[in-house]
């Protein structure tokens, strides 16, 4: 028999189910006064379906733009919901335990590095008026030829964004793109479109959206 629910009050109520992990599975959720407190109401179906959360904001909270983003404080969540890498594991080592991959910059605290096409990153905003902005991102690599572009609402706000060479993956530069964006809570992304000659994009400290 599974635990008893008191209700302090008739009328309409709210059941929560909160889950620990990164997933759940769920086969029978059941309220009955009488009828099912012994048994359940038919047979477990078996599905091994894991609902996924939702990506969330690193803080918690969405982050006010303009201003700046670090590169590492994507959003909070699993692969395909705050993120998407192609390798397993942190191949940096640094800061998150996640599969995106960062490590310790020369400048400005972490940076996230081994860069594939192909993979991207949430970051949860508020945007409190719809217009053009200045994006400024910091990179570094050795090579050139690396591509991406940001996203909102499933939309490319920027187009192509190219990643020069800048010598060395800790020799920093700042590039500068416009971005449309409507008003509002929404998830930037940003996505990788090409690997350099150095087969990945480079290396992103942070990302800046001013007016």
């Amino acid at each position: 028999m599974g635990p008893l629910i008191r209700f302090a009050q008739t009328g309409q109520q709210r059941l929560r189910i909160q889950t620990r992990e990164d997933g759940v599975m769920l086969d029978q959720v059941v309220l009955s006064p009488s009828t099912y407190l012994t048994a359940a109401p038919g047979g477990f179906t078996n599905d091994m379906t894991i609902v996924a959360k939702p990506s969330m904001p690193y803080s918690g909270t969405p982050l006010a733009l303009p201003g700046l983003i670090e590169a590492e404080h994507f959003d909070n969540g699993i692969e395909g919901a705050a993120y998407h890498d192609l390798s397993i594991g942190n191949t940096g080592k640094a800061y998150r335990q996640t599969d995106v991959d960062l490590e310790s910059a020369t400048e400005n605290g972490y940076d996230v590095g081994w860069i594939s096409a192909g993979e991207w990153l949430n970051y949860s905003v508020n945007i409190p008026t719809a217009g053009t902005y200045t994006l400024r991102v910091r990179v570094a690599a050795e090579g050139a030829g690396g591509r991406f572009h940001i996203e909102s609402n499933g939309v490319d706000r920027t187009g192509a964004i190219t990643v020069p060479n800048t010598g060395a993956w800790q020799t920093w530069t700042t590039i500068t793109a416009t971005i449309s964006l409507p008003a509002g809570q929404q998830v930037l992304r940003l996505v990788v479109d090409a690997e350099s000659a150095a087969s990945i994009l480079g290396n992103i400290n942070w990302l800046e959206v001013g007016s």
